[in-house]
């Protein structure tokens, strides 16, 4: 996988340019959206009652015991001098334009700058359009625009995948890594063990891969080891047990990864393993280090989130006991998917650029597939928005 070299500061302007573009849409979508249970509780129960010496010991009233988005959040409110208005009767929903605009302002910026850093680095390695496609596979992503203004880690924890999925094709590329390189895994997946739950397991798992692929140094990777499983041990002993009910199972899957995307995995899967056998090089071009490697990476996760779909079916509570499993649960899947989706399609452009008229074909197909799911996307979001 050849990477461009190209200076970072030319990114600058037009990433700042974008970010506030994306930005502003975030603020729109906090503005129409009213604040709804779960964001409520959180603010008043994990937030505005908590001392940040709780939330740092992990001392929440939530599944999610990890302290980095409560933290931040609480920095917020009180730079602002925020406080819940009034009180709450457990409305589900309520609309209050000041409210909604202060707690979705860190997830707002977490999301946009996501999308501006998957635009750039892709940019970088392959140019401008390519930067432009990865940010429309992300904009035709029905859980980017669910969980984009939600004062709750999800923005928190798209973030952070992003960061870690882009370091890892970089690291995992043709390339030696930087020391820079090694210093962001490093610290995104101590982070996203602060963050959320399944934190820990991203890490562990990137951290695996990475050190297969690129270096087999076991000291190297002692730290970035150790550090998310010690953050694990000390704060996954006080999440809080609750009750859960599977009432969907593999859309809870699909809404994160949509069956045209995981069509052109199990595609790219196919014809590198069609490849190897026959030892074609040309059908084997498409498994270079970097998309070898995060075809597996996202190969471990959803079968990981095959197995949390098994794990709450067997936990799954009777009747309409406990909290109903969402797509949110899985949302990792879709920053994922989006990088995945990127590299794959650079991938398979590169295998028939010899050919120009399969070279074209696949273009149009890999664009109609994203036209369509941006159309489906964009209804979907107009229906919510009018229900």
């Amino acid at each position: 996988m050849r990477m461009m070299t190209v200076s970072l500061p030319r990114f600058f302007v037009p990433g700042l340019l974008i970010f506030l573009l994306l930005f502003s849409t975030g603020s729109w979508l906090s503005q129409i959206k009213p604040l709804w249970n779960d964001e409520i509780f959180t603010q008043i129960h994990n937030i505005e009652r908590k001392s940040y010496t709780d939330i740092l010991r992990g001392r929440l009233e939530e599944a999610n015991p990890c302290p980095l988005f409560y933290l931040v959040q609480k920095a917020v409110i009180d730079a602002a001098g925020y406080r819940f208005p009034g009180t709450w009767d457990h409305e589900w929903t309520i609309h209050d334009p000041s409210s909604q605009r202060i707690l979705r302002f860190f997830p707002n910026v977490m999301m946009s700058l996501s999308m501006v850093i998957l635009l750039c680095f892709f940019a970088r390695a392959f140019g401008w359009p390519v930067g432009m496609y990865a940010l429309g596979v992300a904009l035709a992503s029905p859980m980017v625009w669910a969980y984009w203004a939600e004062a709750r880690p999800y923005a928190l924890w798209f973030f952070l995948t992003i960061v870690q999925s882009v370091l890892f094709v970089r690291a995992a590329g043709p390339e030696r890594p930087s020391g820079g390189t090694w210093k962001g895994l490093f610290l995104v997946h101590a982070l996203l063990a602060l963050s959320v739950v399944f934190g820990v397991v991203q890490a562990v798992v990137g951290s695996f891969l990475i050190w297969y692929a690129v270096d087999r140094n076991w000291k190297k990777w002692l730290l970035p080891l150790v550090v998310p499983l010690g953050l694990a041990l000390y704060y996954y002993p006080d999440t809080a047990a609750f009750k859960f009910r599977l009432v969907h199972s593999f859309s809870l899957i699909a809404a994160n990864i949509p069956p045209e995307r995981l069509a052109i995995f199990l595609i790219y899967g196919g014809l590198g393993a069609w490849g190897i056998l026959k030892k074609k090089r040309d059908v084997d071009q498409p498994l270079s280090r970097a998309g070898k490697y995060f075809f597996l990476f996202i190969s471990l996760m959803l079968l990981l989130a095959l197995a949390m779909l098994g794990i709450f079916k067997v936990r799954s509570a009777p009747g309409l006991e406990g909290f109903e499993v969402s797509a949110r649960y899985f949302l990792f899947l879709t920053p994922l998917g989006i990088v995945a989706t990127t590299v794959f399609s650079v991938h398979f452009l590169q295998l028939f650029k010899a050919r120009s008229w399969m070279w074209l074909n696949t273009l149009l197909v890999l664009g109609g597939l994203l036209i369509i799911r941006l159309l489906r996307t964009v209804w979907e979001l107009i229906g919510a928005l009018l229900s």
